[in-house]
């Protein structure tokens, strides 16, 4: 059998930083794709967008509009709407969501300085 063994220096480690540091290394990331974000003028505000850096994480979420029933927003981790991903990607991600997979999001560039705000995110699911 596959039991989980605990030693004491576990114990210890959850004593510390609680029960994620005793999973951590049961956690596995999947790097999944980079995705550009679309729409980021309609929805998030210059001074909003140029907050954002390299490594901030992102929330996606699936939003059943009238007009698509597959739009995936993103969002900050402070609930600001910066935009959605493209049509292409979006079926793919709502079932990844809808299928109650934990999806890690992190920026790998952000560009206000051009004509059209350029996001790029990094997509990874994450295993337990």
């Amino acid at each position: 059998m596959n039991d989980l063994i605990i030693t004491s220096a576990a114990l210890q480690e959850y004593g510390k930083n609680g029960l994620s540091s005793i999973l951590k290394p049961f956690i596995k990331e999947i790097y999944l794709t980079e995705l550009s974000v679309y729409h980021i003028s309609d929805y998030c505000a210059p001074s909003q967008f140029l907050r954002l850096r390299e490594g901030d994480k992102l929330l996606l979420k699936h939003e059943k509009t009238p007009y698509n029933g597959r739009n995936v927003n993103v969002y900050t981790k402070d609930a600001i709407k910066v935009g959605k991903i493209g049509e292409f990607d979006e079926e793919i991600i709502c079932n990844l969501l809808d299928g109650g997979k934990t999806l890690k999001t992190v920026i790998k560039s952000a560009n206000y300085m051009l004509e059209i705000p350029v996001l790029i995110i990094s997509v990874s699911l994450v295993d337990i």
